[in-house]
């Protein structure tokens, strides 16, 4: 494959492009990545979806050379984005990286905050992918996910449990929809821990980077990012996640 220059080879400009968990870690990052494509390239639309943290998309429009279109919805809540995605125009091209992590012990927590994370990391992907397939005509949908899918840590459990049950969607939504007659590409990416903190600038963009190159090599389903991200996924997949534990 080619070496991949962004600048030259993404062309959205006739393209919708929603982005959900804008306002923060990979999201944004990935909303500054298309902004700052070639005038000729950027998306015809961007809808930014998250709970809060949209600001500073809202107040700068102006300065902005793509219309910009905000949602401030709870991303726990079906009804919500449900309603927002029946109300939107056609979305061409959705990106999924909406997510929390709460970073405590199993113990220390209790039902309803273990249940709400799966909402957001899980079940709320799982309902807007839904609606989209309903309601447009889209073209691609990106999923960030995390290592953390394949292989668990303490401090995680929710989280693990629901960047898990995400893969396994995805995987299967890319088996049912190869043999179908909608053309849609369903890719995924895979950051190593990233997702358990805002990340630095490198690491946000090797993984904005890497959302791009699904958008452009459709053939692509799932990109891990990162060498230890890389290293663990070939482990997984040779010897299995119940030996990689003992190592």
């Amino acid at each position: 494959m080619k070496p991949f220059k962004k600048s030259k080879l993404i062309n959205l400009s006739d393209q919708t492009v929603m982005v959900l968990g804008a306002s923060h870690g990979s999201g944004r990052q990935v909303v500054f990545e298309m902004l700052g494509l070639p005038r000729e390239n950027r998306p015809k639309l961007l809808i930014l979806v998250d709970n809060v943290g949209l600001e500073e998309f809202e107040n700068n429009q102006k300065f902005l050379t793509v219309q910009v279109e905000c949602h401030h919805i709870d991303l726990g809540s079906h009804t919500e984005c449900r309603d927002m995605i029946r109300n939107c125009t056609n979305i061409d091209i959705v990106i999924y990286n909406g997510g929390v992590a709460r970073k405590k012990l199993f113990e220390e927590m209790n039902y309803e905050q273990f249940m709400l994370t799966m909402e957001v990391n899980f079940s709320s992907n799982v309902c807007i992918a839904k609606e989209v397939l309903n309601y447009h005509n889209c073209v691609h949908m990106v999923f960030i996910g995390s290592t953390l899918s394949y292989l668990s840590t303490a401090m995680a459990s929710e989280y693990c449990a629901s960047k898990a049950a995400l893969r396994a969607f995805v995987e299967s939504l890319q088996i049912e929809l190869e043999n179908s007659h909608r053309g849609i590409n369903i890719s995924m990416v895979c950051p190593h821990f990233t997702s358990l903190e805002n990340g630095n600038s490198k690491q946000l963009q090797k993984i904005s980077t890497a959302v791009l190159k699904c958008m452009h090599y459709p053939e692509l389903k799932t990109i891990m990012v990162g060498a230890q991200a890389n290293m663990l996924y070939f482990l997984e997949v040779l010897i299995g996640s119940g030996n990689v534990a003992k190592l």
